[in-house]
């Protein structure tokens, strides 16, 4: 059973949820039936592992999804992480789409193996008033990537407010003058002081 959700217009929304994990006729994106078993005994396969890990963020470097196949070790041992898996597969959130009142943004990139522009896109369009916003990259790691255009667009979207980006190859000028012998005179001022010290 679903609970009814309590329309809110308290803040904005934050956060990474899957919509649907299934595939259908009105929702293509999700897994067919007969691969979630393959794929959760590749889970229980080959977790933790390197291989598994690059899967996540293909354009990380070596070092990256080392450490990545480490957190998913930490986090979880493999039989968890397919139980998971499968327990996701269960999640539908589409009739609760359109009773969220606060506004939400959504964002995904272009080439994500994992999550799809497309599954994004129509998140935004069942919550009244969704944002949808597609960055470039391919990677599903939130944190790899360009995540100065990411954190730009929650920026803009919680505090109102276009982030200024730094121009490249911008010159920091730092700029001293002496005003009618000011540098005279505070040497001047501090000289007994510096002769106390002595």
């Amino acid at each position: 059973m679903i609970p009814e959700p309590k329309p809110s217009s308290r803040g904005r929304c934050v956060d990474e949820i899957p919509v649907c994990s299934t595939n259908s006729d009105d929702y293509p994106w999700g897994d067919p039936e007969r691969s979630r078993e393959d794929d959760l005994r590749e889970v229980e396969e080959a977790w933790g592992s390197l291989a598994f890990a690059e899967n996540f963020a293909p354009r990380g470097d070596r070092r990256f999804a080392e450490w990545w196949a480490a957190y998913q070790r930490a986090g979880a041992g493999p039989s968890a992480a397919a139980a998971l898996g499968r327990a996701n597969w269960e999640i539908d959130i589409r009739p609760l789409l359109s009773a969220i009142r606060a506004p939400t943004l959504v964002l995904s990139r272009r080439g994500d193996p994992i999550g799809p522009p497309d599954a994004a896109r129509y998140m935004a369009e069942q919550i009244p008033g969704g944002r949808f916003v597609e960055l470039e990259g391919d990677d599903h790691i939130l944190w790899l990537g360009d995540v100065e255009a990411l954190c730009g667009e929650i920026e803009q979207f919680i505090t109102g407010i276009r982030p200024a980006r730094p121009e490249p190859g911008a010159v920091t000028t730092i700029l001293q003058c002496d005003v009618e012998s000011s540098t005279r005179l505070a040497r001047e001022l501090d000289a007994p002081r510096q002769r106390a010290r002595r």
